[in-house]
């Protein structure tokens, strides 16, 4: 992943397309939105887990075993992610909450996913974590979306939070 700083840099290059005349940005956050990012290791785990003891008992090669396991959790977790969760930019303004997308490897700022009118959302929970945080994004038509945020985020996030009443 780059440097936050590149990330912030990237992001306000992109900005100015998605907002409306006059309009002012006060908070930019990069979110995953999605499940819980520990949830795939504490599934995928004990499977890994049992795959090796499988291999084991079935007197597969030492060589084998050393390299199959680590490959196959990397496999199953980097793919889980990309199905799971969606990389976004939650920029608030003074009138709307925008996402943008982000792409998936390199986090360069997309098109804009949607907007909500400011008014309209709230922060109706959340969590502060060591490694990530948490909220619960509530949009107009009353879905709640979950928002993880990383820990160099960890600051943006709160801000994001505070503004919103959350």
């Amino acid at each position: 992943m780059p440097q936050p700083e590149t990330l912030r840099t990237w992001l306000h290059e992109a900005l100015p397309r998605h907002l409306e005349k006059g309009e002012r940005t006060l908070v930019t956050v990069l979110v995953l939105e999605g499940p819980n990012p520990w949830l795939l290791l504490w599934i995928v785990g004990p499977v890994v887990f049992a795959l090796s003891v499988s291999l084991d008992l079935a007197g597969t090669p030492e060589p084998f075993r050393t390299w199959t396991v680590p490959l196959l959790l990397g496999a199953v977790v980097g793919i889980g992610f990309g199905v799971l969760q969606r990389p976004r930019y939650a920029v608030l303004t003074d009138r709307r909450v925008l996402f943008l997308e982000a792409g998936r490897w390199g986090y360069r700022p997309g098109g804009l996913a949607f907007a909500d009118p400011r008014r309209d959302v709230a922060i109706t929970g959340g969590r502060r974590g060591w490694t990530s945080s948490h909220l619960k994004y509530r949009r107009p038509d009353g879905r709640e979306l979950r928002l993880n945020g990383l820990r160099p985020w960890q600051e943006d996030l709160d801000r994001f939070q505070q503004a919103l009443g959350g």
